[in-house]
């Protein structure tokens, strides 16, 4: 195996790869921009988180209603051109919001008007997204690609809040949101510009009969694998209670803690300054069979969560923020590793949207819920109780993880894990 320096700049010299990058790294600083900006003009708009919970909702209830579809169909047709129309129509849409406000035309309803399609067509593109990165990187290298495409990411992620918070301050959320429609447009022209196709194989029928035949066939195979069907449950119970967390944040540094937008731009950013450091020390992990970094890393997130609130010096807050980011982005490269590694190419568009469909399928209760228990008790009472709730499922998954084959551990034990060794095995 080649030393972890030149596996990393063999990825980096991949011509088609660095366009992905750049196209996920804009899109990833357009949409925190859009979850930092987008709150802060729902409360500036109504004064009311259970308002935020139900933009929330229309924005996650697509994953329910045609997650599995939209897996199928990265399976069926072209991703690259899913990924291209999907970004062109996403420009459109995520632009009418600060135009709405610019125009004074009615931008609660516009923005009510959106969420629901903008969150079509993200389930579509990410379907498409997850599944391309084997076909650009080849099998030996998807672990470090992950791990790669979370540290660009997050630099998105580390400059998009300190900027919404900012701009919100100066000019307003609601013309910061124009951030989030160009970040869709440089993406689109991106990943047009990769010369590869996203597919390591021709393609069956995209029929509605063959479509749901794929499902099936999906369904079946994460049956059968019980290490990987472990993980997705979990990351599933993870995401569904830190689904409402920027809202519950946005709640508890502004209306609860009486503080600036900036400041809670600030906090995200150094959340996602740790995200950024986790992922690019995960990409330097090699293999190491008997740590289970997934839920290791969930369980140290879950605790910060926890911390965040216990400590009120705001310096203090911003360091528990960055430990917080080094933990979840540990957990999330090792989870999407492991889910590339046990799953061939020919159906990772499907396991993928499955796995998007049990993590997100939920979201829409929880952003409601989240709103409605901040507004009932508080942003850091609620934020203490997702904490300990995620911690709680931590240590339960853990401890079943044990029962896996030592085989199946070493196969998806963590980033640097040989993606591709467990495929075709029940």
């Amino acid at each position: 195996m080649l030393p972890v320096q030149e596996q990393m700049d063999s990825l980096l010299k991949n011509r088609d790869y660095r366009l992905f990058l750049v196209g996920q790294g804009s899109s990833a600083l357009g949409d925190v921009v859009t979850q930092t900006a987008l709150p802060l003009l729902v409360l500036q708009l109504t004064g009311s988180a259970t308002v935020m919970g139900e933009v929330g909702l229309l924005q996650s209830l697509p994953t329910v209603l045609f997650g599995l579809w939209a897996g199928a169909l990265a399976d069926v047709w072209s991703r690259k051109r899913m990924m291209v129309t999907c970004d062109a129509v996403r420009t459109c849409l995520a632009a009418a919001i600060p135009a709405a406000v610019l125009l004074h035309f009615h931008p609660l309803a516009v923005i009510f008007a959106v969420a629901f399609p903008l969150g079509v067509l993200h389930n579509l593109f990410e379907a498409a997204s997850l599944s391309s990165v084997p076909s650009l990187v080849g099998a030996a290298h998807v672990g470090r690609a992950n791990a790669l495409l979370q540290a660009t990411s997050s630099v998105g992620l580390l400059m998009g809040p300190a900027l919404a918070g900012i701009l919100s301050g100066r000019i307003g959320p609601g013309p910061t949101l124009s951030v989030d429609a160009a970040s869709f447009l440089v993406s689109a022209v991106t990943v047009a510009a990769i010369s590869r196709e996203l597919q390591a194989e021709a393609r069956p029928s995209g029929s509605p009969s063959a479509v749901l035949l794929q499902i099936h066939e999906g369904l079946r195979y994460l049956r059968d694998n019980p290490p990987l069907l472990r993980a997705m449950l979990f990351w599933s119970v993870t995401t569904f209670l830190s689904a409402p967390l920027i809202p519950v944040v946005t709640y508890y540094v502004v209306m609860n803690l009486h503080r600036r937008p900036a400041d809670f731009g600030w906090v995200v950013s150094a959340f996602c300054v740790g995200m950024v450091t986790g992922a690019l020390l995960t990409a330097r992990l090699t293999r190491l069979s008997r740590v289970p970094w997934l839920y290791l890393g969930a369980g140290l997130y879950a605790m910060g969560l926890v911390v965040l609130v216990l400590v009120q010096g705001e310096l203090w807050q911003l360091a528990i923020a960055v430990l917080c980011g080094v933990a979840l982005s540990l957990a999330s490269v090792t989870y999407a590793t492991q889910r590339s590694a046990l799953t061939p190419d020919a159906m990772l568009g499907r396991v993928s949207s499955i796995g998007r469909v049990m993590t997100y399928g939920l979201n829409p209760l929880a952003m409601l819920g989240g709103g409605l228990l901040a507004d009932s008790f508080g942003g850091g009472r609620t934020l203490m109780g997702l904490g300990g709730c995620i911690l709680t499922a931590s240590l339960i998954f853990g401890f079943a993880s044990r029962t896996d084959s030592p085989t199946r551990r070493s196969e998806c034990a963590g980033p640097g894990a040989t993606p591709g060794a467990g495929e075709g095995k029940g």
